[in-house]
């Protein structure tokens, strides 16, 4: 789990083997703020003098051609203002997504260079680069170049390769994508098909699963049934449960936000047995920053896990972006990465005895109703998103004083109360 008010681990997760470079990074997020955005270039810039700002906006400037993050359009944030979030914006592509769907995917793809050396590592994780406090869960592979490769490892390559494609098609981000960078993330996903990946010696195999951009339906996805289950989702929804709880007579368990358990359905919450996280352990994470809350940052559980046992036991276990909700395994762009192994090290038994000290027992009768404020809150969120999809084009009027023009092309209808 990602510790919460930091972001030092996801800092170590990206941090190149010992000897080696960044050659290229791309990056995925559904929300972003510029204040964690300019965090990688910095990560990445070596060590230069903090009181030299010429060389630090030297080294960044130097990071940023190495690097491409991706963010769903219209959830595009600040954070703190700095002067150096400037330099950011040839590495910072929004992603235009139709209609109600969402760009949600929490991934890193990482090449690292030594000599004509090159290693990789994939981060598959339920963290936004924002500076939320909130609890998360990562998986990180690491790997190299095999010609040898088994065909679970090939299928689990071709997607994630797949979401580096499915980035660079035209007309996905507004604006467009330089050629040069997007002519690189090709070759990455090209080199992305051969990689073999190392992982612990009690998971079996991992696979890992992208959702929601048009990959061959051969793909039989991840197993979302077993013979006890347990799931971890901040955002859950009636269709979302139905679809990962265990199979009839199986056990579930649910942890989740205290008011996204409220408003599931009395039906839903039959057979269920729910947990939150521990008041107390909330309420530390409230406090860790000295600092106010910013207005819509979010903090407690954020983390995406699902684990199913199985017969024979063994167990299977699901971590990445998909909330338990039916969009998030339906309709929007997510990534999951899907680890086999033995019951005893990644079982519901082990999973929740890990988090025991952390949760607690949770009661409610559900059928919560949003508040009106919720509701608000809701719709103008998803305003934003469409007028994100907008492309505006400007023009400059040289007749007498020069005066400017702005139009949105396709620009929505957007509810006049916003």
């Amino acid at each position: 789990m990602l510790e919460p008010d930091s972001r030092s681990l996801l800092s170590e997760l990206l941090r190149p083997p010992a000897g080696f470079h960044l050659s290229h990074a791309v990056g995925t997020s559904f929300t972003m703020t510029l204040e964690a955005a300019l965090s990688i270039p910095l990560a990445f810039a070596g060590a230069v003098e903090v009181d030299d700002e010429v060389g630090i906006l030297g080294a960044v400037r130097r990071a940023t051609q190495r690097i491409d993050l991706f963010a769903q359009a219209g959830c595009l944030g600040l954070g703190t203002a700095s002067e150096l979030v400037t330099v950011l914006e040839p590495m910072v592509h929004p992603v235009r997504m139709p209609g109600s769907r969402l760009f949600h995917p929490k991934v890193w793809f990482l090449e690292f260079e030594r000599d004509g050396e090159r290693r990789y590592r994939f981060i598959c994780s339920s963290r936004n680069l924002t500076n939320d406090r909130t609890w998360d869960a990562a998986v990180s592979l690491d790997g190299v170049s095999d010609e040898d490769l088994d065909a679970e490892t090939v299928r689990s390559n071709h997607a994630m390769a797949a979401v580096l494609r499915w980035l660079i098609d035209e007309g996905r981000t507004a604006p467009a994508l330089a050629p040069e960078r997007a002519h690189r993330i090709a070759r990455l996903a090209e080199a992305w098909t051969g990689i073999r990946w190392e992982h612990p010696d009690h998971v079996r195999s991992i696979r890992v699963h992208a959702f929601g951009i048009g990959l061959a339906s051969s793909d039989a996805g991840p197993r979302l049934s077993g013979i006890r289950t347990a799931i971890v989702s901040p955002f859950v929804t009636d269709e979302g449960v139905r679809l990962l709880r265990a199979r009839p007579g199986g056990e579930t368990t649910l942890l989740s936000r205290p008011e996204a358990l409220d408003r599931l359905h009395p039906e839903t919450l039959q057979g269920l047995s729910l947990r939150v996280l521990d008041e107390m352990v909330d309420q530390a994470l409230a406090d860790a920053e000295t600092s106010a809350v910013s207005a819509g940052e979010l903090r407690g559980l954020h983390a995406k896990v699902v684990v199913h046992d199985h017969a024979h036991q063994q167990s299977t276990v699901l971590v990445g972006s998909a909330n338990a909700t039916g969009p998030a395994w339906s309709n929007n762009v997510e990534v999951m990465v899907e680890a086999d192994g033995p019951k005893s090290r990644l079982g519901v038994e082990a999973v929740l005895g890990s988090l025991a000290p952390l949760i607690e027992e949770y009661t409610t009768t559900g059928g919560a109703a949003n508040s009106q404020e919720e509701e608000a809150d809701r719709r103008l969120e998803n305003a934003l998103r469409e007028v994100a999809r907008a492309r505006l084009v400007l023009r400059v009027n040289a007749e007498g004083e020069y005066t400017v023009t702005v139009w949105a092309e396709g620009a929505p209808t957007v509810d006049d109360r916003f």
